[in-house]
């Protein structure tokens, strides 16, 4: 039931990546030629949407599984007249006939193309990965951080928009469908008079807009914290550096720890503080708080976004 091709190619990457597992092999080639590549090509076109690689790759990664195409430039009938003059014996898969299977209808088509319409089409299909290729190292350096500025955002066309989430989803092991949907919505936080947004995209990653910028985090980051500091010492969280001061008023131990809900009962107009300051939704679920054991004393760090603006290396509270 449902789409067959697709589940019987997981079972087979699935076998593959079990044997490099247990090191009877590194790489599995594939013998896709460039009717594949022209029929991959011409599906994605008429599926619509958003296309990563037009057509198919001469070296990728399936299931975890490192594939290569050594026929990828061979047409069919090259293979086939290199079949019949060396005596090579083979068999067709009686499947290919069947026009139950969308590919196998483009795949009648292209047969029916002369060789200057599959040199154009193979030509339009280059030039467009080359240029893909181009956008995608100027889009991956902001795919690194965990934010990226609206204004960054807002100065992109609409493809390299959608390219860029899909390799920011990408570098953090996840996968989201990058729908002209999710892109409208995204462009309704832009323009949006609430500061503080959130979406949650999987059980462990949770999108935000806040205030001038987007944020991608995961949920273990915002796990609360206790550190004990009997003296001044630099302590480093994923969303800010720690460097103590020198608390005369009230000396060591002291205890360093995430916000909790009672917080905002025992301090006055936390949160109004927090809207004040304009900390990021996500922040103030683990805004660092230095507290002293056994006392009320509760010390608020002043959250100054021009301090991260002007360090490369994050926030810092001292």
């Amino acid at each position: 039931e449902g789409n067959f091709q697709a589940w019987a190619r997981k079972v087979r990457y699935g076998f593959f990546a079990e044997l490099i597992q247990e090191g009877l092999a590194d790489t599995v080639l594939v013998a896709h030629h460039q009717d594949d590549h022209l029929e991959t090509g011409l599906f994605q076109e008429r599926r619509g949407g958003f296309i990563r690689h037009w057509g198919l790759e001469q070296e990728t990664v399936i299931e975890g599984v490192m594939v290569l195409r050594p026929l990828w430039s061979w047409s069919k009938e090259d293979i086939r007249t290199y079949q019949t003059t060396h005596g090579v014996p083979y068999s067709e898969d009686a499947s290919n006939a069947s026009m139950d299977y969308t590919r196998n209808r483009l795949r009648h088509e292209i047969r029916g193309w002369n060789l200057s319409q599959r040199q154009t089409y193979l030509q339009t299909m280059e030039t467009y990965n080359h240029q893909q290729t181009i956008v995608k190292q100027r889009l991956v350096p902001f795919t690194q951080p965990y934010q990226l500025p609206l204004s960054t955002y807002q100065a992109w066309t609409t493809h390299e928009q959608t390219y860029f989430w899909v390799l920011w989803f990408e570098s953090r092991g996840f996968h989201f469908q990058v729908t002209p949907a999710f892109l409208s919505r995204m462009q309704a936080w832009i323009q949006s008079s609430k500061p503080n947004l959130s979406l949650t995209l999987t059980k462990e990653w949770t999108l935000y807009k806040a205030y001038d910028h987007l944020a991608l985090i995961h949920e273990l980051d915002l796990q609360p914290y206790v550190y004990q500091l009997r003296q001044p010492k630099i302590i480093s969280h994923p969303f800010f550096t720690w460097k103590g001061g020198d608390y005369r008023m009230s000396p060591y131990p002291l205890l360093l720890r995430s916000v909790e809900k009672a917080d905002y009962q025992t301090i006055q107009k936390l949160n109004r503080i927090f809207i004040t300051w304009k900390v990021p939704l996500y922040l103030r679920r683990c805004y660092p708080l230095l507290v002293r054991p056994g006392s009320p004393f509760i010390h608020v760090p002043k959250y100054e976004k021009t301090k991260m603006e002007k360090r490369q290396d994050g926030l810092y509270f001292t």
